[in-house]
């Protein structure tokens, strides 16, 4: 978990629900795939 800080911000919406069943943010990517942020900050 202390490897997926940005998952831990996603998972906690207001309403409860897991934020893969209201709106993903970005479309889901092989775990062996850098993050985007990686890639953009590069």
């Amino acid at each position: 978990m202390l490897s997926r800080p940005r998952l831990l911000v996603v998972s906690l919406p207001e309403s409860g629900a897991p934020a893969a069943q209201r709106a993903p943010v970005f479309p889901p990517r092989p775990p062996r795939a850098p993050p985007p942020e990686l890639e953009l900050s590069r």
